[in-house]
């Protein structure tokens, strides 16, 4: 049976070395490049079922070369290595992610490791624990903009005010990938409409205030005004798109 085919782009010398020796063991590495433009020109050539590549390097870097050769070679797996001059943790960022081949055309077979919200998730990626984490916007913000993390992208359908350059989930070459986390207010069962009526309008005048506005919008949050029907509507539709990936995944409330 022939070995899954890798081209690995890594500019760091001592690193590519080190991940050249780990892949090894179970790859066929035919081409080891140091820029995008070189991974992108040599994927093209070979047609390997794998890049390795680091994110950041000179000229093109590697998240901009993986959506370019996807564009010609989508069924390619694709596996990013973010720790740039440490090759103990770059061995261990590539053990864990990639997952054999990340089921090349069945999508990213990853790992889930459950953390109690984002800043212990955060922590836990700054530690080099994980390989890559959804986070909520705060502590990805902060630590992206202090040049601690690399901000892949966002999920939402459109880039977000904070963060420009951030691309979407579906820029960065992942279709159909849109996942809003928004907080809500809620109130009990049987609750008198006109009450409800009165509520909605108050607490959307103080969302769309101008100084609760770039509260919002300086942690990466858009504030959203919905009347009481329209928010109805929005829970039940992320009910039924949600619901079927909760069961897929066997996942259950202790």
């Amino acid at each position: 049976m022939n070995r899954p085919t890798i081209v690995l782009a890594e500019d760091h010398p001592n690193v590519a070395e080190q991940l050249h020796k780990l892949l090894a063991d179970s790859f066929d590495v035919v081409a080891v490049v140091s820029h995008g433009e070189a991974l992108v020109k040599t994927a093209l050539r070979v047609k390997p079922d794998v890049v390795v590549t680091d994110i950041s390097m000179p000229g093109m870097d590697g998240l901009k070369a993986a959506q370019e050769i996807l564009l010609h070679q989508p069924t390619l797996g694709v596996v990013f290595v973010t720790v740039h001059d440490d090759p103990a943790l770059a061995r261990k960022a590539l053990t864990i992610g990639l997952g054999y081949v990340l089921k090349a055309s069945a999508g990213v077979d990853a790992l889930h490791v459950p953390y109690k919200g984002s800043n212990p998730a955060t922590a836990a990626i700054l530690g080099g624990e994980v390989t890559f984490v959804f986070s909520t916007m705060p502590p990805a913000i902060s630590n992206a903009k202090a040049g601690k993390l690399r901000a892949l992208a966002v999920t939402t359908a459109a880039r977000v005010a904070p963060a420009p350059e951030v691309p979407t989930m579906v820029e960065a070459g992942v279709p159909n990938f849109e996942i809003v986390l928004y907080s809500g207010i809620l109130g009990p069962k049987g609750m008198d409409a006109a009450l409800v009526r009165k509520l909605n309008a108050e607490f959307a005048k103080v969302v769309q205030a101008p100084e609760i506005k770039n509260v919002y919008e300086n942690i990466g949050a858009d504030p959203l005004a919905m009347s009481p029907q329209e928010f109805q509507k929005r829970t039940v539709d992320e009910i039924a798109k949600f619901g079927p990936v909760v069961k897929a995944s066997g996942a259950k409330v202790d």
